[in-house]
């Protein structure tokens, strides 16, 4: 099972969107929500109700959908109840922090909302340590993400791309590419 983790500096950073932009731009695809919340985990299937994330996902059209409830240390846990049902595609594209601790193999897609860096710069770290490729939304008037709390870096080590918040085209080719090609074995981008 090959997993396209989209994970953010933040609640709002964009990660629906581009989880959504992923699943609309490579057909056969999957999609699942990690969503922290306390008591004992469970999974929910299908689109769920209008104007949600899994809603939206269907709507973009992943082939499966799911979403998984429950405390972060059990987040494993919920997903070997949802493995099995997702194996035969292509892939699966999953939201969430929670995605860094699956073990599956792992494309990891960081959205970086520059305006929230620094309200949690163990996380922003944690995060940006295992980026594949880097989503910068920017926000008019907000701080550059390449000169704030460490992510200078990020543009030595892997692909980033800019867009707008005002945008609603998020479709980035060569962001598709490398997840097309890490799904067909490829490999993942070049880190320099």
């Amino acid at each position: 099972m090959k997993v396209i983790a989209v994970v953010g500096s933040a609640s709002g950073s964009g990660k629906t969107k581009l989880a959504c932009a992923i699943l609309g731009a490579i057909p056969g695809l999957g999609a699942v929500k990690i969503s922290p919340r306390g008591g004992r985990p469970r999974v929910e299937w299908g689109a769920g109700g209008a104007g949600k994330d899994t809603s939206r996902y269907a709507a973009s059209g992943a082939s499966l959908v799911a979403r998984i409830v429950g405390p972060r240390e059990r987040v494993i846990e919920a997903w070997a109840g949802v493995r099995g049902s997702l194996d035969r595609l292509r892939g699966v594209v999953v939201e969430g922090a929670g995605a860094l601790a699956l073990p599956a193999e792992r494309f990891t897609i960081l959205v970086v909302a520059p305006e929230s860096l620094g309200e949690r710069p163990e996380r922003d770290a944690r995060l940006a340590a295992s980026a594949d490729f880097v989503v910068v939304v920017q926000t008019e008037g907000a701080p550059d993400a390449d000169g704030t709390n460490g992510f200078v870096h990020l543009a030595e080590r892997v692909p980033v791309v800019r867009v707008s918040q005002g945008n609603e085209d998020w479709a980035d080719e060569s962001l598709f590419e490398a997840v097309r090609g890490f799904l067909l074995g490829s490999g993942k981008p070049d880190r320099r």
